[in-house]
Order: C-alpha cells, then structure tokens, then sequence
C-alpha cells in the first residue's frame, strides 16, 4: 500500500492542466493552418531579432517544437504528482516554459515566414509581442497553482526553526498536514508500457514519411495527439478513496478515468477479474459499466445503485474495498 497526502499548492488544477496541454495543440493548429503556405524552409527569430536570426526546415522544426510542447507537457502534468513542493513547483515550471516557449517560437517563424513568403524576408515586427507573451504564459502554471506561497511558507518555517535552535527558544508548531485521503498506486504490465513508449516515435516516424501527404499527415498528428498521452496515462494508475467516493486517475498525467460518489455506490467487493468476461484487456466500456483490466487477477468491483458495474485489476484490492466499505458504513451511521 502507498498512501500520500493530497499535495499542498495544487490550487486552480484544472487550469494549470490546460495551460500544459495548450502549447502542443497551438503547436499542431498553427501546423495544420499553414501547412499549404508555408516553404521549405522557415525563419527563425528566436533571439527576438527583426531579422532572422537563422533558417531551418519547416518539417523537422514543427516536429521538433511539438515534440518539446508535448514534452513539457508530461514533465508539468507529473509533475502535478509529484508530493515534494521543491519538485513539484520545479517540474511545472520547467514543463510550462518548454511547452508554451517552444510553442511561441514556432507560430512567430511561421506565420512571419508565410506572410513574407519568402523565409529571407520575414521580419519580427509586431511577432515580438507573441514572443513575450509566450515566455510569460511559461510561468503561469507554476503562478497559479499556488506553489510560490507554498515554499515561502515552508522557507519561513525553516528559518524560523534555525533562528529558534539558534537562541535556544521552543521551537515553533509544524505546519499543519493536508488531509490524508487513502491511495494506492497500479503499476500496468511491461506490455503497456512498451506499447505507450512506442507508439510515439512510430507516429511521428509516419508523419515524417507522410509530410508531403496532407490527408495522412493530419491524422498521425490526430493520432499522436490523442492516443499516446491515453496510452502513457494508463502505465501508472492512482487508486484514491476519501469521503467523496472512488476516484480513479492517471497517476503520471492526473486525468481522472473513473469517479464514483459514495451516494452511488451500493456494494464493493474484491473478486477474480478474467479479461474474457470484461470485454478484454486494458480500458474497456461495455453496457452497464466499465473497467481497467490489465490481466487475468484479483481486482476490485464496484457495483453502483444504478445498476452499473466497474472494475480495476490490481493487488490488494481488499484494502480499497475495505475503506470503501468503512466509509459507506461511517456515512450510513451519520
């Protein structure tokens, strides 16, 4: 069993998750938007030059730039995770700045290069402000989620600690400690991880050969864009129980896969899962529920009052379904 606090600082989550996930999407937009106009070749400013600063193909640099947006993205989203405030506010800064820089950067050389239409000839002018805004919406996930005022306050207590120890003075209260909510991590077989890792760079290795095809380009970038973060999402799963109810979620992206109220549930109970009777392997939908199956093991099910079912393979279900089960009598009693 893992059981970790809810992290401190993750206010506003859902906006920071947006906010990391935008830059590839603005990324592959801009891509799709342009692809007839633009040369060969394009034009960069990122220095914040007038003038181009350098030139590079159009292809490999889009790639390039998606690739890093969808990267900071990742590095953001785990980062979201992560229990250590030093990590975590490090990993969403780190991963806004690659994901919206990347992303400024590319629109600019573009959309100058194609209004020019000539690479040589395609001055910053105005584009200037879009380089800005992009290096300043870079730090807005980190901004809003709170983690400044966070570390402030734990660098506060720190010094507080030492001055006290200095002067041999009592030591000041610890700060006060989230609420616990029970979780349990899922790790998903090797199958499913190779499988994640590889279907990116066999994606992208198609949109190179594909580059000159429009029609086929367009959907590996669809591809690449919706089914590798799905497939990186379910390597790791987080199986969390609070007085809410059952939530489970990507434990490195955070995109939440179930979520049940405690009103709605009307039994739990841990039982032998065999993909055959759930609709096969990995995240199935069938009439009358769903499940996250992994192979042919103990698990958890979930019975819900309107008639639904749903399942999650996974060892030591039994501590899942007994803290549902506590708290389903807790609330009964109440």
């Amino acid at each position: 069993m893992s059981s970790a606090a809810t992290p401190a600082g993750n206010r506003r989550k859902p906006l920071v998750t947006i906010l990391l996930v935008v830059p590839a999407l603005v990324v592959a937009v801009t891509w799709m938007l342009l692809f007839e106009q633009l040369p060969e070749t394009l034009a960069t400013h990122w220095s914040g030059t007038m003038l181009p600063d350098g030139f590079s193909a159009t292809t490999p640099t889009f790639i390039t730039c998606l690739a890093i947006s969808v990267f900071g993205a990742i590095i953001g989203l785990i980062g979201l995770r992560v229990s250590k405030t030093g990590w975590r506010a490090g990993m969403l800064f780190a991963g806004g700045l690659a994901g919206w820089t990347s992303a400024a950067g590319v629109c600019v050389s573009a959309f100058t290069t194609a209004l020019a239409g000539d690479p040589e000839q395609a001055v910053l002018g105005g584009w200037l402000v879009l380089l800005i805004i992009g290096s300043l919406m870079g730090i807005t996930p980190y901004w809003l989620s709170g983690l400044n005022g966070e570390l402030m306050r734990q660098s506060e207590y720190t010094r507080a600690v030492r001055l006290a120890k200095a002067h041999g003075h009592p030591l000041p209260e610890p700060l006060p400690v989230p609420e616990t909510p029970f979780s349990k991590s899922v790790n998903a077989p090797a199958w499913v991880w190779i499988i994640a890792l590889l279907t990116p760079v066999v994606v992208v290795l198609t949109m190179i050969s594909l580059h000159e095809e429009t029609s086929g380009f367009v959907i590996s970038l669809v591809l690449l864009l919706a089914i590798s973060p799905l497939l990186l999402g379910m390597c790791r799963l987080k199986v969390q129980v609070d007085d809410r109810g059952l939530v489970v979620s990507s434990a490195l992206l955070g995109f939440p896969m179930r979520k049940i109220s405690l009103e709605d549930i009307e039994s739990a109970e841990t039982e032998p899962i065999s993909p055959s009777q759930w609709g096969g392997w990995g995240w199935r939908f069938f009439p009358g529920g769903s499940a996250l199956v992994f192979g042919a093991m103990d698990g958890l099910t979930v019975h819900t009052t309107g008639g639904k079912r749903f399942a999650v393979t996974m060892a030591g279900s039994e501590e899942v379904r007994d803290q549902l089960l506590a708290r389903m009598n807790q609330r009964t009693t109440d």
